[in-house]
């Protein structure tokens, strides 16, 4: 198979590696800077250890850096890593960390 087809279809070395996390929030009154503090010290925290995020406000996937190759893939120490931050985090009433996938968009469904 080509790598222009492989990196169409994410296969082989384009494969992500990620796992998906939902979470139900809660902020006080002051609901727009508690939420940008929020997500700029989760996004700092993600980063630092080599990782990014991906999708929507309440439901988003967790993947391994892009600009590292080969890719490594997620390991279970990376879900216990954000399962453990969020539960710190006061903000965060309740979440859920999926189990790790090697797909393009791991969310919950």
């Amino acid at each position: 198979m080509k790598k222009r087809l492989r990196k169409k279809l994410q296969l082989q070395e384009f494969q992500r590696n990620g796992f998906a996390v939902g979470l139900y929030l809660t902020f006080p009154n002051d609901e727009t800077e508690s939420s940008y503090s929020f997500w700029h010290k989760l996004t700092a925290f993600v980063e630092a250890n080599g990782l990014y995020i991906e999708g929507a406000i309440n439901d988003f996937s967790v993947f391994t850096k892009y600009n590292l190759s080969p890719r490594p893939a997620i390991k279970e120490t990376d879900r216990y890593l954000i399962r453990d931050w969020l539960r710190q985090q006061p903000e965060v009433k309740g979440f859920r960390v999926g189990p790790p996938t090697i797909n393009w968009y791991p969310f919950f469904h």
